[in-house]
């Protein structure tokens, strides 16, 4: 970000230096004005040229305060828009390269979150990240100029805000604690709903409706109790912070009517009206200030997120340098011309993993090839990691209990129909992705039936683990699979539901995880998968 926006954030911040001098210019040029006018001794007294320039130094204060502090807002949200739009397309690219795993641990919900929500905190953040270090000197500048007129009296207003220093912490804690929660139980009920309506046709052909909308209100409730409590909170710290000058002009004066005036030092009219100008000054930080604090603890909750998703690991695909030739990385036998003879680019390329290069391959050349490849699936993980400390009514509900075999089904029933190999030669154990997607996320989705969606307490959830832990683990989709495709070639692959036909395809592109064995992809790749889709353009157009 700072590489990015650098350079126009610390310009943004130098507005904010001339809005502090000005600020503090004010209360000097009053106090010189009202001694001027009080002062009846001639001989002390400056000229009236003097006065008036005075007066036209305040008035010109005031317009560059109000000048800067406009242009400074208003590049403050042009840099929280421009953060918006990079933190939304640098989460989109990653959720596009994004391993299987990943998206299996975080979800579409979560994704969608950390693009509208998650960047929609850091634009509202971005205009006031400089008060972070304005605040401070403007409190301690304000401070000093009150010992310099009031005295030790001018420290009170001081003391009150150490002693509120404490108080003010554990709010803004409280503040960036119930942020967090609100954002996760967020996160859960976008990625319930959308998995709800994918599996929209079996909860209706089950008439699920009734047991799925009291878990989705559960999430929901938790979610309003979340923010309901996060407003509290800052309810209560936004009345501190707007009570607190109040009680800091109060005790000033009533400090300074105590000790300087019984010692025969008079509140003059210049004191009093520079007093109150300066807790002018002093009530502005301490009113947005709290404010930025709670704007930087969801920029923590924030950063924290992002780091996490954006630090998973992504599709482990190998881009070939753009300047190795297909010589240097033509398999023997290919038809083309012999490997080059260096060991490093041989090397390379015979070593196991997946390899895309977008230029298109020769005349004759392969734009696919798989050599001894194994891909599987990940297994599966329980979606609700979070409903282990569940209790109350929602316990009594029942909890989402179904994600135990999502595959597991799909593969037997593959073995025992005898699925015929994929391709001439080839084995394939596999199954169908699109139907062991749609089975995980109905499963996660849908209530289990029988005793499994009347089961509460810690015990059923113990038993559910203990016989996760006993199925045996899930056997690789493809195995040991073999492939050229030669460019121009026109392929079709054949075979019975659950066979691997559609693995197959994920597996060219990345989606799925590979095992052991060599992939190589030339040229461009264009998929249709068999969710249905339209394009923003005419009927015609689309057929």
């Amino acid at each position: 970000w700072h590489r990015a926006f650098g350079p126009y954030f610390w310009t943004t911040g130098l507005l904010q230096v001339i809005n502090t001098s000005c600020t503090f210019a004010i209360p000097i040029l009053l106090n010189t004005l009202v001694n001027w006018v009080n002062e009846h001794d001639p001989s002390k007294k400056f000229s009236n040229a003097s006065a008036i320039l005075c007066a036209l130094a305040m008035f010109c204060s005031n317009s560059i305060k109000s000048l800067v502090m406009g242009q400074y807002f208003w590049r403050g949200f042009r840099l929280g828009l421009r953060t918006r739009n990079a933190v939304g397309q640098v989460v989109y690219a990653k959720a596009l390269s994004l391993a299987h795993e990943g998206r299996q641990e975080f979800g579409v919900g979560a994704i969608v979150s950390y693009m509208q929500i998650d960047a929609q905190k850091l634009a509202d953040a971005a205009p006031y990240m400089h008060l972070l270090w304005q605040g401070p000197c403007q409190l301690g500048i304000a401070t000093y100029m009150l010992y310099h007129y009031l005295g030790p009296s001018g420290l009170a207003g001081l003391g009150v805000m150490i002693v509120s220093t404490p108080i003010t912490t554990y709010v803004s804690k409280l503040t960036a604690r119930y942020t967090s929660r609100t954002m996760k139980s967020r996160d859960a009920r976008v990625k319930y709903t959308n998995e709800v309506l994918g599996g929209i046709k079996i909860m209706k052909l089950f008439a699920w409706e009734d047991a799925i909308l009291g878990l989705l209100l559960g999430k929901r409730d938790t979610e309003l109790r979340n923010v309901r409590t996060g407003m509290l909170v800052s309810g209560v710290q936004s009345f501190i912070f707007t009570a607190l000058p109040l009680v800091v002009t109060s005790l000033t004066f009533t400090v300074y009517s105590a000790v300087e005036y019984s010692k025969g030092v008079p509140l003059t009219a210049a004191k009093a009206y520079t007093a109150l100008s300066l807790f002018q000054v002093v009530r502005f930080p301490l009113l947005v200030f709290p404010m930025m604090l709670s704007r930087l603890m969801d920029i923590i909750v924030v950063n924290g997120r992002l780091t996490r998703f954006l630090r998973h690991s992504s599709r482990n695909v190998r881009m070939l340098d753009n300047d190795m030739s297909y010589e240097s990385y033509a398999p023997p036998g290919a038809g083309l011309v012999p490997p080059s003879p260096s060991p490093a680019a041989g090397a390379a390329m015979h070593a196991a993993g997946h390899y895309y290069d977008a230029r298109p391959p020769p005349a004759g050349g392969l734009a696919i090839e798989m050599s001894r490849a194994t891909y599987k699936w990940p297994e599966p993980k329980p979606e609700d990691e979070d409903a282990k400390g569940r209790k109350g009514k929602r316990g009594k509900r029942g909890k989402d209990k179904t994600s135990a075999k999502p595959r597991s089904d799909a593969a037997a029933a593959a073995a025992a129909r005898g699925t015929q190999p994929l391709l001439a030669g080839q084995p394939s154990n596999g199954q169908h992705p699109s139907a062991g997607s749609s089975a995980a996320s109905s499963s996660a989705a849908l209530p289990a039936v029988g005793g499994a969606a009347t089961g509460t307490g810690s015990g059923a959830a113990a038993q559910q683990q203990q016989q996760q832990q006993q199925q045996p683990a899930l056997p690789p989709t493809l195995i040991d699979l073999s492939l050229r495709v030669p460019h121009g070639a026109l392929v079709g692959v054949a075979g019975p539901v659950g066979s691997g036909k559609s693995t197959l395809l994920a597996a060219l592109v990345a989606d799925v995880p590979q095992l052991q064995g060599r992939t190589v992809v030339r040229g461009t790749i264009a998929m249709c998968t068999q969710e249905p889709w339209i394009q923003n353009c005419s009927l015609r157009d689309n057929v």
